[in-house]
């Protein structure tokens, strides 16, 4: 009974890691609020730190300006969390849907995003 614990164990220990790193690498971002949408880049590194990084759109209400902000990211089964390095701001995305290509996601209830894998 004691070897199938440890091996529970070692396969949810395992579990947990494979959802983060399966979200590590490149993602197409778009932020949705009141029928404005604005697009960038989301890059996640298997460290656990990423960079969201935005070209300038001075038409657009959502982040006008061209961005590169560094994040600290985690996750868990119900959220994307970033955490701006800057000033410590934190995102925490509800995720609404995610498959193993794209993650629906919403903030404050009134922003919606979705993540697009490069």
């Amino acid at each position: 009974m004691k070897k199938l614990l440890i091996l529970s164990l070692l396969v949810v220990g395992c579990a947990e890691v494979d959802i983060d790193s399966g979200l590590a690498g490149e993602w197409q971002i778009t932020w949705v609020m009141e029928g404005e949408s604005r697009t960038g880049l989301l890059s996640l590194k298997n460290d656990q730190t990423g960079l969201i990084s935005l070209e300038e759109d001075i038409n657009s209400a959502i982040l006008p300006d061209a961005e590169n902000i560094k994040v600290k990211w985690s996750h868990t089964s119900n959220a994307l969390i970033l955490t701006r390095l800057d000033n410590g701001f934190v995102l925490n995305y509800q995720i609404n849907n995610k498959t193993p290509n794209s993650i629906d996601l919403s903030f404050t209830g009134d922003i919606n995003i979705l993540l697009i894998r490069q």
